[in-house]
């Protein structure tokens, strides 16, 4: 169920006021303002990417969520003098649950996106975990008939 935000505005004319309400879907409201005569943009949840992945694919679209890394693994060299070591790597995205997820792939302005570097401390690119609005395009990975997002834009939420 959608929550509704109500927006008021008040006008004061000579002996009384006008009070106009706007009613909209919580979905179309925030960051994605429409111009006059369109439509605002639709920002998607991950579960409901993943829900409709396949319907999605190839379109740019905005989604609002906690961005994870995902997947982290790290070599297993024994550390003797230095306790930081094994190099460690992991990617971007959304944990729907433990078995779905859906990862960034492929490179933003230039660098790849992911998260590296040993077992003590790691760093992200383009952006550490955090919630975020991102603008990203569905893609299909045929070799492995999963879906994964390219990032295209994103702002903190």
């Amino acid at each position: 169920m959608n929550q509704l935000l109500i927006l008021a505005m008040v006008a004061v004319i000579a002996l009384g006021a006008i009070v106009v309400i706007i009613i909209l879907p919580q979905e179309y409201v925030g960051d994605a303002k429409p111009q006059d005569g369109q439509q605002a943009e639709k920002v998607y949840t991950p579960q409901e990417v993943w829900d409709n992945q396949a319907s999605l694919q190839g379109q740019e679209i905005k989604i609002r969520g906690d961005v994870v890394e995902l997947d982290e693994a790290c070599t297993m060299m024994a550390c003797l003098d230095d306790p930081c070591c094994n190099r460690c790597s992991g990617w971007l995205g959304y944990e729907i649950s433990s078995d779905e997820k859906l990862h960034f792939k492929g490179e933003y302005l230039g660098e790849d996106v992911r998260c590296q570097g040993d077992t003590c401390v790691q760093e992200c690119y383009p952006f550490e975990p955090s919630e975020y609005l991102v603008d990203a395009i569905v893609v299909r990975d045929q070799t492995y008939d999963t879906y994964y997002l390219e990032l295209v834009g994103f702002e903190e939420a």
